[in-house]
């Protein structure tokens, strides 16, 4: 699994409430693409809709 999708499933709210920005911030660009990637293809694959929703808005926070 990737930070990101640690992030996302984390049953601790200090790691699930993890500001994105600082995330984005910290991260290099090539580890920051490599997030992006397993991110997406992790959310294809999800059966939960939350984690898929979350997923989402994480991708599109990135990219805008």
């Amino acid at each position: 699994m990737s930070e990101l999708t640690d992030i996302i499933t984390a049953a601790d709210p200090d790691i699930r409430n993890r500001s994105l920005d600082a995330f984005c911030r910290a991260a290099p660009l090539e580890e920051l693409m490599a997030e992006c990637q397993v991110l997406d293809q992790w959310r294809r694959e999800s059966p939960n809709l939350y984690v898929r929703v979350r997923a989402l808005l994480f991708l599109y926070s990135i990219h805008r």
